[in-house]
This record gives C-alpha cells, structure tokens and sequence, in this order.
C-alpha cells in the first residue's frame, strides 16, 4: 500500500497544471475601494485620460476588464504615474497566470524594490514562484511570513509530502487538490465536486481503493466520457488491478 501511495503522488504530480498547482492562487492586490465615478467612467479614463484618476481608481480599473493586456496596459501605466508596488505585483500574476515564472519574477522583484518588501501578497507569490521551481522549503518560509492562505498552506503540504497538515488546510474544501490529500492520507471516502475528467477519475480511485464498486465505475465512466485518454491510464493503473477482470471495467476500457 505504500509504495501504491508513493506512486499515486508521482503519477499526480505529473498530470496535467490543475492538479498540484499554485499558479491560480495568486493574489493580486487592490485596497477596499468604494469609487466615486461609475465603473463606465472610470475605464474610459484608463485608457483615455488616466492621470485624471488617482492610483486606486486605476487598480481599480485594471479588475474591471477580463483582457489580460488590457490589465497589464492599466498596471504599467499605474507604474508611470505613480511607481506604485501594486502595479508591479499584479502584473507578475498576470505572467503567473500564463505559466510565464521568469517574466513574472522580473515584476515581483520590482515590487520587492518599490515598497511591497514585506506585503503579504507578494510574499505569496514569491512563495509560489519558489514552489513552481522546486524550493519547497524557500515557499514555506516565504508563506509563512507572508500569513498565506490555508488553501496555499494545503497546497505546499501535499507537495512535501504532509498529507495530514495538508487536509487540516483544506478542511471543508472538495477540490482536486482536496480530496488529493485525503486519499493519500487514509480517507478514502473523499470525493471531489468538481465536474471535471481528472476529479472524476480520483473519484474513481476512491471508490476502488474503498471498494465501492458504483463510485468506482460511475466515475470512471464519466472520466472516460469527458476524456477518452482516462481509457488507456485506467488499463495500466495500479489503483484497479482488483477490477481488470470484472465485466464493467471491461466494458468501459475496451
């Protein structure tokens, strides 16, 4: 059973970027701002007039449009107005949105420089810079001092390989990463909600793994339904080696 844990964890890690992921945990950063102008008002200024706005009305502006150049165009010119930290950390989580760690480093350094040294966000994503490039333990110091967010904390756990702290973090969580951690830890009556291929098939191995064959082939069907390549893992997955010989799994690997 150990060395099947062992192997699940390296099998995990090495699925595709949702499964042991930081990168969308970054935070940008914006003060509490009630705006005095409209929202329409405010992002025309942006990009017609900006110095008519002042620093929050910017940042403000740059969570107002979901195109990522739009943003960035808002944080630079937040930076040439008023050089503030913000600006440079939200535009390292831009680049850490696009799995783009060097570009987004190059801001987060920036931010470092200009104010945000000891700012909880930025520390978080200098925390998930570190963990994205292997130095688990440069991640932890840096979210420890930056007081992450459980979900954070959980996160880096599960990669080090301390499944109980990482299900104390994700308490109440039903994500990926979530029932991730439970299973490894023993519980294998975790199931994850997310309605996606790769939760379904953890659902699946919760359910061989508990020997709850509905679990096991619902799931497992509807893994393979949402992506046809889970067919081909589950033939060569250790987790069903009881079940390569019942006639549903035959069915539904075929």
């Amino acid at each position: 059973k150990g060395e099947l844990l062992q192997d699940m964890a390296e099998v995990y890690d090495a699925l595709e970027g949702d499964v042991l992921q930081y990168l969308r945990k970054s935070e940008i950063t914006i003060n509490s701002y009630l705006p005095k102008r409209t929202r329409e008002e405010i992002l025309l200024l942006s990009t017609t007039n900006p110095s008519e706005l002042s620093v929050e009305e910017l940042l403000y502006s740059a969570t107002l449009t979901e195109n990522s150049a739009n943003s960035i165009s808002i944080y630079n010119k937040v930076i040439e107005l008023h050089n503030d930290w913000r600006a440079y950390n939200n535009i390292a989580v831009s680049y850490l949105n696009t799995d783009d760690v060097e570009n987004a480093m190059i801001y987060l350094q920036k931010a470092k420089n200009n104010g945000g040294e000891n700012e909880s966000s930025v520390l978080t994503n200098l925390g998930i810079v570190a963990s994205w490039n292997g130095d688990l333990n440069k991640a932890q110091k840096l979210f420890d001092q930056a007081n992450t967010s459980n979900y954070n904390k959980a996160t880096l756990n599960l990669r080090m390989g301390d499944y109980r702290s990482a299900t104390r973090y994700y308490r109440g969580n039903n994500t990926y990463n979530a029932t991730l951690a439970n299973i490894l830890n023993g519980n294998n009556n975790s199931t994850c909600s997310e309605n996606t291929a790769a939760c379904y098939y953890l659902n699946a191995i919760a359910g061989a793994r508990s020997g709850n064959e509905e679990v096991l082939f619902t799931n497992l069907e509807k893994a393979i339904s949402a992506d046809e390549s889970y067919k081909a893992e589950a033939l060569t997955d250790l987790e069903f080696s009881n079940y390569t010989e019942h006639e549903k799994f035959i069915s539904l690997t075929k």
